[in-house]
């Protein structure tokens, strides 16, 4: 990861193997994940959503050329977060006799849509990138878990627009043309925003750009593709 971790090397504390000091807190031994939830959104968040959206070619890729042992913990908070986004969004959004009336699976449900569809994209990208190397899995997962960036700025778009109007979320999803052109030029925008998570976790895998170039919406398309096929068996 860029800029997630500070460098040891001067501290004579950590090269001594010396005890975390009591303002630490705990040790990384007895650091839970909400512990590491709160860490995450105290600081590294803030250094991956500046790199994401003010540097979206260069910045992205850095984020996995120079990926830390944390990995895989950033990106179970991502999709623990998109998750969570979803889930309680969509309760909000709900009026009042709804929200007291619906199985709350129901929410559950419509939370796993969004982390199904992250969770193809990690598997379509780590199948990738096994035919030119060695890819981990559970780092793997933080392809998925960046493109829970572009799927929750879509999330809270489309909450503030049915804030905006009559129409609920649904419809302004199952009718994006009514929403007017600006509507359209941002769903492509997310798309493309997606694509390019993908293309530049595949880059910075040392995959050739050819196949980088072609595969990333191949992978997104898929991924589209795979989580409605689910949604439609009624696994969800």
């Amino acid at each position: 990861m860029v800029n997630l971790e500070k460098d040891q090397s001067n501290n004579p504390a950590s090269s001594s193997g010396s005890q975390p000091s009591p303002a630490s807190g705990q040790s990384a031994a007895e650091r839970t994940f909400a512990d590491e939830f709160k860490s995450f959104y105290k600081g590294d968040f803030k250094s991956i959503m500046t790199l994401f959206f003010t540097s979206p070619i260069d910045g992205i890729r850095a984020i996995f050329v120079k990926r830390s042992h944390k990995a895989y913990t950033y990106a179970l908070i991502l999709f623990a977060s998109v998750f969570l986004l979803y889930v309680a969004g969509i309760y909000l959004a709900m009026d009042s006799y709804t929200r007291k009336n619906a199985d709350f699976m129901i929410f559950i449900k419509i939370g796993m849509v969004p982390v199904i569809f992250m969770l193809f994209i990690t598997l379509f990208s780590f199948g990738i990138k096994s035919a030119s190397g060695q890819p981990v899995f559970k780092t793997e997962l933080l392809t998925g878990g960046l493109c829970g960036i572009p799927l929750g700025v879509l999330f809270l778009t489309l909450f503030s627009l049915q804030a905006l109007s009559d129409d609920t979320m649904m419809d302004i999803v199952r009718k994006p043309k009514e929403a007017g052109m600006l509507a359209l030029i941002f769903l492509i925008y997310i798309f493309l925003m997606l694509i390019n998570v993908v293309q530049q976790s595949l880059k910075a895998s040392g995959t050739k750009d050819s196949v980088a170039w072609y595969g990333s919406p191949v992978v997104i398309v898929m991924a589209f593709y795979f989580t409605f096929k689910v949604i439609a068996e009624g696994l969800v």
